[in-house]
């Protein structure tokens, strides 16, 4: 885990790509790219929640690592949006490692237990009261 907290692009349309952790019972991180222009000028931090393309669907995962070189050539897919809502701490994100460490699970497996709620992650419905 990087210990900067932020991936601060410097320009606006600079690609950056960021390690993302997906709820699935998988090894591996993935990573994805993103420029601050597909994000509506939002940076990514770690622990944000972001909506990325897997296979055939969209899941949502966790930024969980920043990367700081150019990857080159290799086909990364871009993230296809950040959700608004609080972003995970650090603490938790520690605790999901050491969970998978002492279980000898995947990372992956372990986080699909800390967002077992996915419409916790859905904006609000709006109310119209008359």
């Amino acid at each position: 885990m990087t210990s900067n907290s932020e991936t601060k692009p410097e320009a606006n349309n600079q690609v950056r790509y960021v390690d993302v952790l997906l709820p699935l019972p998988l090894a591996k991180m993935y990573t994805y790219s993103y420029s601050n222009y597909i994000l509506r000028g939002h940076s990514l931090k770690l622990g944000d929640f972001v909506l990325v393309p897997f296979s055939s669907r969209e899941v949502v995962g966790v930024v969980w690592g920043a990367k700081v070189a150019n990857i080159g050539s290799v086909k990364i897919k871009n993230i296809l949006s950040k959700l608004e809502v609080p972003r995970m701490p650090e603490t938790t994100r520690r605790f999901v490692e050491w969970v998978a460490r002492y279980n000898i699970a995947s990372t992956g497996s372990v986080l699909k237990l800390f967002m077992s709620v996915p419409d916790a992650l859905k904006p609000e419905k709006s109310l119209t009261v008359y």
